[in-house]
C-alpha cells in the first residue's frame, strides 16, 4: 500500500480537460453541482480544435450537460436531482444460491445492496451481510471466498460481523483490467462463494458477484441484505 501511495501525486487540472493523445473529454472529480450547472440546466456550449500533422479541424457549439455527481456505481441516487430513490440497489449476480425456506434459487432481486460512507476520513472498506430479518450473518458462511484476493486491498480483518480492508480510492484506482475488476476495468468486482451438497449428493458451488465503483475517499461499508429468503448453507 505504501508503494502505491508513493506513486500518487496531486496535480492541478482544469475542471474540464481533454486527453492530449486519446481525445477523451474528462470532467475531473473537483467538479461539483454546487457551482457547475447540472441537468435540468441547459449546460454549456464550447468549441474544440483538433490538430495533427495531417491538418486541423474544428468542432463548434458542442454541448456539455452534466448530471449531478454520484459517489458510487451502481447508485440509488437520481442522476438529475441527486436524491436517494431507494434504500439500496439490486445488481448482484447470484449463482446456485438456494433459498432456505422457499427452496428456490435466488436471483438479484432477492438481495439488496447499500453502499454507505461511514465517515469522510480514512481509507477502509467493510463488507457485511444481513439475513431477511436484519440479523448480521457471519462472513465465514461464505467459506469458499478468497478473502485475500477479494479486492485490491491490504491488512484484511475478518470478524463474525464483517470483513474490513485498507484500500486506496477511487475503487478501482485506474481503468485497467486486473483480477479485481470487470473485464473492461471500469468496475471493481467482488465474489463471495460457498459449497453445499445438493440433490443426489451433487456439490453445488454457490456465488454472489457484485461489480461496483466508489469515487470518494473515506471509510465505506457495503451491506448485502437478503430480503425474501436466506441462503441455504446446509446440505439437502
Amino acid at each position: 500500500m505504501a508503494a502505491i501511495q508513493a506513486k500518487q501525486e496531486v496535480q492541478n487540472r482544469p475542471i474540464l480537460d481533454i486527453g492530449k493523445y486519446s481525445g477523451d473529454i474528462i470532467v475531473w472529480n473537483t467538479a461539483r453541482s454546487s457551482f457547475i450547472r447540472a441537468i435540468p440546466d441547459s449546460g454549456y456550449l464550447f468549441d474544440i480544435e483538433i490538430s495533427n500533422t495531417g491538418g486541423r479541424r474544428f468542432f463548434r457549439n458542442m454541448k456539455l450537460m452534466p448530471y449531478r455527481e454520484r459517489p458510487t456505481e451502481p447508485s440509488n441516487r437520481d442522476a438529475i436531482s441527486g436524491q436517494e430513490l431507494n434504500p439500496g440497489v439490486f445488481t448482484a449476480m447470484l449463482n446456485n444460491v438456494k433459498g432456505d425456506t422457499t427452496n428456490r434459487y435466488l436471483s438479484g432481486g432477492d438481495l439488496r445492496i447499500s453502499m454507505k460512507k461511514i465517515d469522510g476520513q480514512g481509507g477502509k472498506i467493510t463488507f457485511r451481510f444481513l439475513d431477511k430479518n436484519g440479523k448480521i450473518m457471519n462472513p465465514n458462511l461464505f467459506s469458499k471466498t478468497d478473502w485475500n484476493g477479494l479486492i485490491h486491498g491490504f491488512n484484511s480483518s475478518k470478524t463474525n460481523t464483517g470483513v474490513t480492508y485498507d484500500v486506496l480510492y477511487p475503487i478501482p484506482l485506474v481503468k485497467i483490467k486486473t483480477k479485481y475488476t470487470t473485464l473492461d476495468g471500469n468496475l471493481a468486482r467482488v465474489v463471495f462463494r460457498y459449497d453445499r451438497v445438493g440433490f443426489a449428493g451433487a456439490i453445488e458451488s454457490a456465488s454472489i458477484e457484485f461489480p461496483f465503483a466508489i469515487y470518494e475517499s473515506g471509510n465505506w461499508e457495503i451491506l448485502f441484505q437478503f430480503v425474501t429468503d436466506n441462503p441455504k448453507f446446509t446440505n439437502d
